[in-house]
């Protein structure tokens, strides 16, 4: 009987001995893919901020070029075309240009992730750059700041050829509809490792800006 009990004693030791080291891996193994997604999201961030800079630079170029009489509105465009940008890239931009769609429409637009919330724990169904383990807000952040400086290389062209009101009615279907639709037309590939639209005649040298973007994609 004593015989027994110490068997029983030893079993269970060694079964608590051999279950310690399992819990502890697993809960290194969740601790590291924890850092490794901040990590990806801190410099997804970063990287956007740099784009983002590229504002700046833009408005001391633009002034520098304008006359003295127009600087204050060169400014306040810039300033003003990254607001709308903003909007109409949450509202709808974000979601045309990376949101997944079904049959022929998704070689065209997206059609998932309109006016995303961004709550933790959120999902949002977004093919091309599900590859990333970022969060949905730092992706959206990332894409936006591309789609505002976009624009402003755009009216950077129009300096003091257009009215303000202009930049303005301009700003709202180039970021709604303009850059996103191109965006899925070219990027839509990076997750299902083809063109995105061979069949639309998409040209050698646009598939290798394609292949290029989406490997500084994939690696942010």
């Amino acid at each position: 009987m004593l015989r027994s009990h110490k068997l029983r004693i030893a079993l269970s030791v060694a079964a608590l001995a051999a279950v310690i080291p399992v819990g502890a891996r697993a809960a290194d193994q969740t601790a590291g893919q924890a850092a490794g997604i901040a990590a990806d999201t801190v410099w997804v961030v970063v990287a956007a901020c740099f784009v983002l800079f590229m504002q700046a630079g833009f408005a001391m170029l633009e002034v520098g070029f304008a006359r003295m009489k127009n600087v204050g509105t060169v400014v306040a465009k810039i300033v003003v075309n990254m607001s709308i940008a903003s909007i109409m890239y949450w509202i709808c931009g974000f979601a045309l240009a990376f949101g997944a769609a079904n049959g022929f429409l998704s070689n065209i637009l997206g059609w998932t992730g309109f006016m995303p919330t961004f709550h933790p724990g959120s999902a949002i169904n977004l093919p091309a750059i599900a590859s990333s383990t970022a969060p949905a807000a730092a992706k959206w952040f990332f894409e936006f700041v591309f789609c505002a400086v976009s624009l402003a290389i755009v009216w950077g062209t129009m300096l003091e050829r257009t009215k303000f009101i202009v930049y303005i009615l301009f700003a709202i279907p180039f970021a709604g509809f303009i850059y996103p639709m191109i965006s899925h037309w070219l990027l839509r590939g990076c997750s299902s490792g083809g063109p995105a639209s061979a069949s639309m005649g998409v040209t050698a040298g646009r598939m290798r800006f394609r292949d290029t973007t989406c490997r500084l994609r994939s690696s942010a």
